[in-house]
């Protein structure tokens, strides 16, 4: 058995690059490389187009101290309406801030969330190890959310994170930083239309 730094399990840790391009993958048809490149967030606030091409969305990148050796870094979304701005729930919960979340007392991340441009569009991508031992290098469980819009149905929040994908690496890991620059495993999750 192990402890956990966090006392929630909410999925997530943020690892951010400088959104150069990281795969080269196959289209659909099989024939041209794709681009495929991880969004650049700094830490506050950072300006993106979500929801619409043009849209005046935003991102808060920050740090949560809980007093342990590795304070978690959240990340939480707000997506611009003409009443304001509309916070983005995390999937299945009822937390609007993604955390990372690691091994107690070890470096180790077992959850991790990422940005990443395809060219269909920006989707959060969310890196879980799973296994029977998770201080061991264990395959990755990688899911590919889109942001989706509701503005019809009532009690449902006006935009969500919905999973478009769920794929498993054959390869293990020691830590979830190490796939989410592994070119390979993005390049599964690669949507195979354009939407």
């Amino acid at each position: 058995m192990f402890l956990l730094t966090n006392t929630r399990r909410t999925p997530a840790a943020l690892l951010f690059y400088s959104g150069t391009t990281i795969a080269a993958c196959q289209s659909a048809a099989g024939s041209s490389p794709t681009g495929l490149s991880l969004v650049p967030l700094q830490p506050g606030v950072n300006n993106l187009a979500l929801a619409h091409p043009t849209s005046e969305d935003f991102a808060v990148l920050a740090t949560f101290e809980n007093n342990t050796s590795h304070p978690n870094r959240g990340l939480s979304f707000y997506i611009k309406t003409p009443d304001g701005y509309s916070l983005v729930p995390i999937p299945n919960s009822d937390a609007f801030i993604w955390f990372d979340y690691r091994i107690a007392a070890s470096r180790q991340k077992i959850f991790d969330v990422q940005l990443v441009r395809y060219p269909q569009g920006v989707r959060l991508i969310t890196a879980e190890k799973v296994g029977e031992d998770l201080t061991d290098a264990q395959p990755v469980k990688l899911q590919r959310y889109v942001l989706q819009e509701s503005l019809d149905d009532p009690c449902v929040p006006l935009y969500t994170w919905h999973e478009e994908k769920s794929v498993v690496t054959t390869q293990s890991y020691e830590d979830v930083d190490t796939v989410l620059t592994d070119s390979a495993a993005l390049c599964t999750l690669l949507p195979a239309e354009v939407p």
